[in-house]
């Protein structure tokens, strides 16, 4: 029959149902339905039977082989000191040979633990049914949790990553900012040399022709002067002679 790994919640063995497998899927699907219906409506224990109850919880599973819908039930069989003991040495073999994380997110470890806790809800209903329906309103809260818990945390990581992807779009916009910067800066760094060469000539040239004026100042003073003397010295001369 299944070849699957062991499961830890304990069912009934197996049985044939006769209908076609199209109409037995169907039948089991609303029967199923109307079990969990049943379990978390109820208000007491008695208002449906333990079988009910039991379905609701852990609905039946089904296998399709050679054309026939093969069903097995929950186990209504009440667990003794020893099954709870098995199922702890079961649930740490499971554990340790499907090489689950200890820490951390881990769907193996979370699949593991979530069917050793089915079999408790089972193993506690047999015995106290409105305590096994308490445990089933705690276990469809903390799925709703830990579901509410995961929408939280895959919202977060799709924030991060587009904050990430906006962070890198603005990094590559600074980078293209900067080059365009040091562009700039390359541009300005040439002009500066240029004017600071244009500047220097300019002294150069502006320093030759004061030196120039200075000379041609001189020896106009100096020609002058020359003349001055020759004519005083003339004036002179006609003065004595007169």
């Amino acid at each position: 029959m299944d070849k699957r790994r062991k499961i830890l919640v304990k069912y009934n063995n197996p049985i044939i149902i006769e209908e076609r497998s199209c109409i037995g899927e169907s039948s089991v699907t609303s029967n199923a339905v109307g079990f969990q219906k049943v379990a978390l409506n109820s208000s007491s224990a008695h208002d449906t039977s333990d079988s009910d109850i039991l379905n609701s919880m852990l609905p039946p599973r089904k296998r399709i082989e050679n054309g026939k819908l093969w069903m097995q039930y929950i186990s209504s069989t009440p667990a003794t000191c020893l099954d709870v003991i098995n199922l702890r040495e079961e649930l740490d073999r499971q554990l340790q040979s499907s090489n689950a994380k200890e820490r951390g997110l881990c769907p193996i470890r979370e699949d593991l633990y979530a069917q050793a806790f089915d079999e408790i809800i089972r193993q506690v209903t047999i015995h106290c049914t409105e305590r096994g329906l308490l445990l089933l309103r705690i276990r469809e809260e903390s799925r709703l949790t830990l579901a509410a818990y995961l929408a939280l945390y895959e919202s977060g990581i799709a924030y991060g990553a587009r904050k990430a992807l906006l962070s890198n779009e603005k990094k590559l916009s600074l980078d293209k900012n900067a080059e365009d910067l040091i562009k700039g800066k390359d541009v300005l760094q040439e002009r500066v040399k240029d004017m600071t060469v244009t500047i220097a000539s300019f002294k150069q040239n502006s320093n030759q022709r004061s030196l120039q004026d200075t000379k041609r100042h001189d020896d106009e003073i100096s020609r002058l002067q020359e003349k001055n003397k020759v004519l005083k010295d003339k004036l002179t001369k006609l003065l004595a002679e007169g």
